[in-house]
């Protein structure tokens, strides 16, 4: 799976590409987000976001608004979705390596 993760006309745009089969952990992760994400490490909390998703064979595209004035931070969006989805993938490798 491919994550950007930039800033565009104020918005923070998140491309997936990659990610069949894992669509419903994306879109767990999206409502998460959606409600606000605390504090991580050296990343301040962002705040309750509005979500537009767009998606098309095996991607995904998210544009991320803030609902207040404090602007959404990109990097801890990626950071955050990162780590997730790579712990994830991670935890599925393990699993399948223990089985095999």
């Amino acid at each position: 799976m491919r994550l950007a993760v930039r800033v565009q006309s104020g918005e923070v745009l998140i491309e997936l590409t990659g990610v069949a089969g894992r669509q419903q952990r994306v879109l767990n992760l999206l409502a998460e987000l959606r409600d606000g994400l605390p504090a991580m490490g050296a990343h301040p909390a962002c705040p309750p976001a509005s979500l537009a998703l767009r998606t098309g064979g095996n991607a995904m595209t998210i544009r991320v608004s803030s609902h207040g004035t404090e602007p959404i931070r990109a990097e801890a969006i990626y950071g955050w979705l990162r780590r997730a989805l790579v712990a994830e993938s991670a935890a599925r490798d393990e699993a399948a390596a223990l089985t095999a």
